[in-house]
C-alpha cells in the first residue's frame, strides 16, 4: 500500500483509498477499451469515445482531488511531528520535576532568635550592667513579607453550554429499504407500477406476456458535508464544545438526507396519486392506504409535514375516545415527519420496498488542522460527511396523497360550564287581576 509524504500509510484514510481505488478502475476501463478496439482492428465506436472522454474527464479530477488529499496528510504528518517532538520535551521536562520532588528536603536552615543573637553578641558582653549597652543590628531579614493572597481573576466561571440539544434521530431510515454499499456508483432495476393480471389459457394455446417493467438505471452515490472552524483554546478551554459542534454538524447532514427524500417522492411522476387539493387529507389517506392494499403490498408508514400531522392529530381528538395519537390517527401505521414534504401533500405505502437508501457510509465527523493557514492561526476544523443515495425504487408501493387539514371542531370537549344569568321577569299572567280586592 502506498505511503503518503509524511510517512501515513493510505489505508488509514478511507476517503483517500477509495479515490485511488476508483482511480485505478476507471484506469483500468480505459485500458480495456483501447486493446478491445487494437485486438479488433478497429476506431473506438461512438459510445466507447463518449465513455472514454467521461473517464478521462473524471481521471483529471481524481488525480487533483488524491493530489489535494495527499498534500493535507503530508500536512497532518508534519504536525504531528512537530507535536510529538513538542511532546517529548514536555515529557523530559515533566520527568525532571518529578525527580525534583522526589529528592529528599534539605534540611531547614537554623535561625537563631533575636535574643539569643544579642546575648552572644560583643555589645553584650561588653556591658557592665549600669546603664544601656552599645546598640546591637540584627543582620539579615528575618522577617519575611508577603504578598496577599489572591486568586487573580476571580473565582473561576461556570460554563453552560446552553439548552441540551435533542437527540439525534433519522425515523426515516426506520421504514425505508437500507442497502449498504462499498462502491461510488449502484446500479439498481426501477419497477414501475403493475397492471393487469393473469389470464386462464387452455393448454396449448399462446400465453400472454406479463406487462411488468423494470428499468435499469446508474445512480452515482452523492456526498453530504459541511464544516466549522474553532479555535483550539476553545476547544481546551470549553471541551464540550466538541460534543456540541459535532451533534449539530451530524443533524445537519441527516436533515439534507431527509431533504433528498423529499425530491425523490416529488420527482417521480409514476407514484400513484389520489385527491386534490379540496379533498380532505385524512380521507385522502385512507384511500390511499387502500390502493396499496390493492397493489398487493403492505403499508408501513406515512410521510407528510410536521403541522399535517398535529393538524390531523386535532381533527382526531374530538371524536377518539382516549385522545390523539399514532395509534388511532393513521391506522396503526408509523407517521414520519419530512419538513420538506409541502402541506396539504402525504405519501403513504410499503417504504421498506418503495424506497431505497444506499448507504456507502455512515455519518463521521473529522477534525484537522490542515486548512488553509489554520495550522498558523491555532484553529482546527470539524468536518461533517456522509455519502449515500436515497431513491424511489418502486413507485408501485406508494401512494401520493393530497387534500386539505380542516379545522378541528372541538364543540363539547371540554367540561360543562355554570349556568348563565337569570332572564328578567316577564308580565304578569291572566287572572292575576281578579286576586286583587
Amino acid at each position: 500500500m502506498r505511503a503518503t509524504p509524511g510517512g501515513r500509510d493510505v489505508s488509514t484514510n478511507v476517503y483517500l483509498k477509495s479515490k485511488i481505488e476508483e482511480r485505478t478502475s476507471q484506469a483500468a476501463v480505459i485500458e480495456n477499451l483501447q486493446r478491445t478496439a487494437a485486438e479488433a482492428k478497429r476506431d473506438l465506436t461512438e459510445d466507447e469515445r463518449k465513455t472514454f472522454d467521461s473517464i478521462v474527464e473524471r481521471l483529471a479530477f481524481l488525480d487533483g482531488e488524491i493530489k489535494r488529499l495527499t498534500d493535507a496528510e503530508a500536512g497532518s504528518a508534519k504536525f504531528v511531528e512537530i507535536y510529538g517532538a513538542h511532546a517529548e520535551a514536555e515529557a523530559k521536562a515533566a520527568a525532571a520535576r518529578d525527580r525534583e520532588h522526589a529528592a529528599p528536603p534539605a534540611p531547614p536552615e537554623e535561625r537563631a532568635s533575636w535574643g539569643t543573637r544579642f546575648v552572644e553578641s560583643e555589645q553584650f558582653k561588653a556591658y557592665s550592667g549600669h546603664g544601656s549597652s552599645q546598640p546591637y543590628k540584627i543582620e539579615g531579614e528575618f522577617l519575611e513579607e508577603r504578598a496577599d493572597i489572591t486568586t487573580g481573576i476571580g473565582t473561576p466561571p461556570q460554563y453552560w453550554s446552553g439548552p441540551r440539544d435533542p437527540a439525534l434521530r433519522v425515523p426515516l431510515f426506520d421504514v425505508v429499504g437500507v442497502v449498504p454499499t462499498t462502491m461510488g456508483s449502484v446500479e439498481y432495476y426501477y419497477w414501475q407500477p403493475e397492471t393487469g393480471m393473469a389470464s386462464e389459457v387452455a393448454e396449448g394455446t399462446l400465453k400472454p406476456e406479463a406487462p411488468i417493467e423494470g428499468k435499469l438505471l446508474a445512480v452515482p452515490m452523492s456526498t453530504y458535508a459541511w464544516w466549522k472552524g474553532i479555535t483550539r483554546q476553545a476547544l481546551d478551554d470549553v471541551p464540550m464544545v466538541r460534543t456540541i459542534v459535532d451533534t449539530q454538524l451530524r443533524r445537519g447532514v441527516v436533515r439534507k438526507i431527509n431533504a433528498e427524500a423529499a425530491v425523490a417522492l416529488a420527482a417521480d411522476t409514476n407514484i400513484p396519486t389520489h385527491g386534490t387539493g379540496t379533498s380532505i387529507l385524512l380521507e385522502s389517506l385512507r384511500v390511499g392506504l387502500g390502493m396499496v392494499d390493492e397493489a398487493g403490498y403492505s403499508a408501513n408508514a406515512v410521510l407528510l409535514n410536521a403541522l399535517d400531522w398535529a393538524a390531523l392529530d386535532m381533527t382526531i381528538l374530538p371524536v377518539s375516545r382516549d385522545g390523539a395519537n399514532v395509534s388511532t390517527v393513521f391506522w396503526g401505521l408509523r407517521a414520519v415527519a419530512v419538513p420538506q414534504i409541502p402541506r396539504g401533500t402525504a405519501y403513504v405505502g410499503d417504504f421498506a420496498e418503495g424506497m431505497t437508501f444506499f448507504d456507502r457510509n455512515q455519518v463521521s465527523v473529522m477534525m484537522t488542522d490542515s486548512h488553509g493557514e489554520y495550522f498558523l492561526h491555532n484553529k482546527l476544523v470539524l468536518l461533517a460527511e456522509a455519502r449515500g443515495k436515497v431513491v424511489v425504487s418502486n413507485a408501485a408501493c406508494l401512494v401520493k396523497c393530497a387534500g386539505t387539514v380542516p379545522p378541528a371542531n372541538l364543540t363539547g370537549v371540554g367540561p360543562e360550564g355554570p349556568p348563565g344569568p337569570q332572564g328578567p321577569q316577564g308580565p304578569p299572567g291572566p287572572g292575576t287581576a281578579s286576586a286583587r280586592k
